[in-house]
């Protein structure tokens, strides 16, 4: 509960404090509000940035580095300001639970991520399969083939160097997110090995804290149950350890088959039919793993951090619920939550983007599927002509023809008037290759 004091020290403190908060020992009558540790603009911006990270990995998985970093920031300005204030003498046992629990839901929420990234899911080949069919994406059909192709012939020029992108993404990758785990490591290894070093003395023993969803006092566990403590410690610090684990074995592998862009497609051709938010979440469930089962493991690591984070949220806000502390925390200002809030809010503008482009490639996607499904059409009428027997008229007409070669891109016939254009450049389609095939890039192999 907050208790509306004027003065947020221990001792001086307002009759009507010491009526809010009777259930505290007698020398103590509130906590102290911490607004830079636990204020309104510190509690909400831990939120947001894990939801963030979250939507940017279905919308924008290319913009979620910056995110991890931000949550990276966000995280070592908490801790690194907390021990400040711990070597102070500022920092009561309250707000130090509360960290650790901040600090647990933001590593929680960047590791279960982490593995359904392309740059850290993707075997090189895979990636840059996918960078070159990203590249053909923002071109619409209407474009000429030979832009197309020099297009693709640029990027296969560029294996080498998106390989190393890759690489370099994926160090950033793993910096941002141990930086965070030896951050809530390093918190909870203060809060086991420091117990009674803190302000406020008084109240310590009527603190409330939860822990696996109990309520107890600082006082009860002493008394009885001090087993709790170093379990909860062990469960927070633990929980962040597997889950790296779980990033590290799966970094090698697929954690979630990527859909190829016509079966995706193929979900989205009805335009009129389904709306916006609901095409959205048919390529959500699309995404999701049927038969790879590491795909499907990666999945229920997901869920378990999802209701775990929830887990962490409802803690923390019970716990404020349950203390009684000086009225402050719930105003939002200052510099500490100000900065907090923009360090949350910095993603917002690549979720933003995502959003808005989601319709444009949402009709390149139905454009292609309608391309694909004609050019399949025409492909089979081909097919079934090229089996019958010509008539003698048919066969002297083909002798006067010059030799040409039809080759389709983007739904259109190209004539070349040469009988022998073969196209050998490493992965471009050469001429007997159907549309479909030159659409899925992902199963394509390169040589290095």
């Amino acid at each position: 509960m907050i208790c509306h004091a004027q003065n947020s020290s221990m001792f001086n403190v307002s009759p009507p404090v010491s009526n809010c908060c009777s259930g505290l020992s007698g020398t103590c009558y509130a906590i102290a509000a911490n607004t830079d540790l636990s204020g309104i603009g510190v509690r909400v911006a831990f939120y947001i940035q894990s939801v963030v990270n979250a939507l940017l990995v279905i919308l924008s998985p290319r913009e979620s580095m910056a995110s991890a970093w931000a949550s990276t920031i966000l995280t070592a300005a908490l801790v690194i300001g907390a021990v400040v204030s711990k070597i102070q003498g500022n920092l009561t046992l309250h707000h130090a639970t509360l960290i650790l629990n901040f600090a647990t839901l933001s590593c929680v929420s960047s590791l279960a991520v982490a593995p359904l990234l392309p740059v850290w899911r993707l075997r090189p080949d895979e990636y840059f399969a996918q960078e070159v069919r990203h590249a053909a994406s923002m071109h619409d059909s209407s474009d000429d083939e030979g832009e197309c192709l020099q297009m693709f012939i640029q990027s296969n020029r560029q294996k080498k160097r998106i390989k190393a992108d890759q690489q370099r993404k994926r160090t950033i990758l793993t910096l941002a997110i141990l930086t965070q785990v030896v951050l809530q490591w390093t918190w909870g290894f203060v809060l086991f090995l420091s117990w009674s070093d803190y302000s406020q003395q008084g109240c310590n023993g009527s603190t409330v804290v939860l822990l696996f969803l109990a309520r107890f006092t600082v006082q009860d566990i002493n008394d009885n149950f001090f087993w709790v403590w170093p379990l909860w410690l062990l469960f927070s610090l633990g929980l962040t350890l597997s889950l790296t684990v779980v990033l590290a074995l799966t970094s090698p592998e697929l954690a979630q088959e990527i859909p190829s862009r016509s079966s995706v497609s193929s979900r989205a051709s009805d335009r009129s039919q389904y709306s916006l938010i609901h095409q959205l979440l048919r390529d959500i469930w699309a995404s999701v793993p049927r038969e790879n089962r590491i795909g499907q493991f990666v999945l229920a690591v997901n869920i378990i951090s999802l209701l775990l984070w929830v887990l962490f949220v409802f803690a923390t806000e019970t716990q404020r619920v349950d203390n009684c502390i000086s009225s402050g925390e719930n105003d939002f200002g200052g510099f500490g939550q100000i900065t907090a809030a923009l360090l949350a809010l910095a993603p917002f503008w690549s979720l933003t983007i995502a959003i808005y482009k989601y319709p444009s490639q949402l009709r390149r996607r139905v454009k292609r599927f309608e391309n694909l499904r004609r050019d399949a059409n025409e492909d089979d009428g081909d097919t079934a002509s090229s089996h019958s027997l010509p008539s003698p008229q048919d066969e002297d007409t083909l002798l006067r023809r010059e030799p040409t070669m039809n080759r389709v891109i983007d739904g259109r016939a190209m004539r070349r008037g040469t009988s022998s254009f073969v196209l050998a450049v490493p992965g471009i389609p050469s001429q007997d290759m159907g549309r479909s095939e030159w659409l899925e890039m992902s199963r394509l192999s390169y040589s290095p």
